[in-house]
C-alpha cells in the first residue's frame, strides 16, 4: 500500500477572536519540534507553508468588524487556495491554527479540490458550536461563525468563499463535545437538524460509541471526510493554552484512540487543529496535546 503524504499547513490567524494571540500557534508548535517529532514515525511529512494574516496584530490594536472581516476573509482565500493545491498533489493537508474562523478557508478548500460541495463529511469537535450569523452573535468574533457560513448562512464574504455554494449539507456535520454556545447558533442548528453530541451525549454514551456513530454519518453519501478540533474541545486541565477554555471537556486519552481509528479510514482527507494559543499554555502540555494528536493521525496503522 502507497504511503500517504501530509502538508502541515501553518495558519497564522488571530483577527477572528477576541484574543488575537492564538496566531502565534503554529510557530510555537514548529518550535516545539513537531516536524521532527513526526519525521520519527512517518517521512513522508513536511511544512508545506505558513500563511499570515496581511495586518499582523500588534498589542493594544483594535480593528472595527467590518475590518476584522476583512482580514479573515483574504485570509481564508489563500488558505483554501493551500489547501486546494495540497489535495490536488493527492497530498493530505494538516492545518494548524489560529483561530476557528480558519475553518473557512480549510474546508472550502478541501470541498472544492475534490468536486465535493455537499457531498462532504465534517466532523466538529469544540466546546462550541460556532455557528453563528452576523444577525445572532452577541460578541461579533467571526471565530464564533465558521460552521454556519459553511452550511451557506452569514456572512457571503465567508459563505462564497471559493465558489458561491453551501460547502457542507447539514446531514453530513457532527459535533462532538459542545457545552458552550447561545440560542441564535442552537436554533440554527436545530433548524438544520444538524447532530451535536453536547458533553453530556458523550458521558452517556460513551467516547468510542459516539466517534463510531459520527463516522459512519460523514461517510454515508460522501466522497470524503475531515476532521475539525478545537482544542477548547479538551478539559482545561489538558488544554489550558486555547483561545476559549471551557470546564468539563473531553479526557486525551479516549479522543486520541479514537481520532486514531477515524483517520485511518479510507474517506478521511484533511485535519485541522484550531484555537492553539501557547501563550496560555501551562508547561507546553497543550503543544504536547497537538503534537499527539498529529501523531494519531499520521502514524500507520
Amino acid at each position: 500500500m502507497q504511503r500517504k503524504s501530509f502538508d502541515i499547513i501553518g495558519a497564522e490567524l488571530g483577527w477572528g477572536a477576541k484574543n488575537h494571540l492564538t496566531e502565534r500557534g503554529p510557530s510555537a508548535l514548529r518550535a516545539f519540534g513537531i516536524e521532527k517529532a513526526l519525521n520519527a514515525i512517518q517521512p513522508s511529512i513536511s511544512w508545506r507553508k505558513t500563511l499570515t494574516a496581511l495586518v499582523p496584530y500588534q498589542p493594544d490594536m483594535t480593528l472595527s468588524y467590518e475590518m476584522r472581516l476583512q482580514q479573515v476573509h483574504q485570509f481564508n482565500v489563500e488558505l483554501a487556495k493551500a489547501v486546494h493545491q495540497s489535495i490536488d498533489e493527492d497530498h493530505y493537508p494538516l492545518v494548524i491554527g489560529g483561530d476557528h474562523s480558519m475553518a473557512v478557508g480549510t474546508w472550502s478548500g478541501a470541498v472544492t479540490a475534490l468536486g465535493a460541495e455537499r457531498s462532504f463529511g465534517l466532523i466538529w469537535i469544540d466546546a462550541h458550536m460556532d455557528s453563528h450569523t452576523p444577525q445572532t452573535t452577541p460578541s461579533q468574533a467571526i471565530h464564533g461563525m465558521p460552521l454556519a457560513a459553511l452550511m451557506g448562512y452569514g456572512e457571503s464574504a465567508l459563505t462564497h468563499l471559493a465558489g458561491q455554494s453551501p460547502k457542507l449539507d447539514p446531514r453530513h456535520v457532527v459535533l462532538i463535545g459542545v457545552r458552550s454556545f447561545e440560542a441564535g447558533e442552537a436554533a440554527l442548528l436545530k433548524q438544520l437538524n444538524v447532530t451535536v453530541y453536547h458533553m453530556s451525549d458523550v458521558k452517556k454514551l460513551g467516547i468510542k460509541t459516539v466517534f463510531e456513530q459520527a463516522l459512519q454519518q460523514v461517510t454515508n453519501g460522501t466522497k470524503a471526510f475531515g476532521v475539525s478540533v478545537d482544542l477548547d474541545g479538551f478539559d482545561p486541565s489538558i488544554a489550558p493554552g486555547t483561545g476559549s477554555t471551557e470546564p468539563d471537556g473531553l479526557p486525551a486519552m479516549e479522543v486520541l484512540q479514537a481520532l486514531k481509528k477515524v483517520c485511518h479510514h479510507p474517506l478521511f482527507r484533511a485535519l485541522e487543529i484550531a484555537e492553539l494559543n501557547p501563550t496560555k499554555d501551562i508547561d507546553n502540555i497543550t503543544l504536547t496535546l497537538a503534537q499527539k494528536i498529529l501523531e494519531s493521525v499520521v502514524t500507520d496503522e
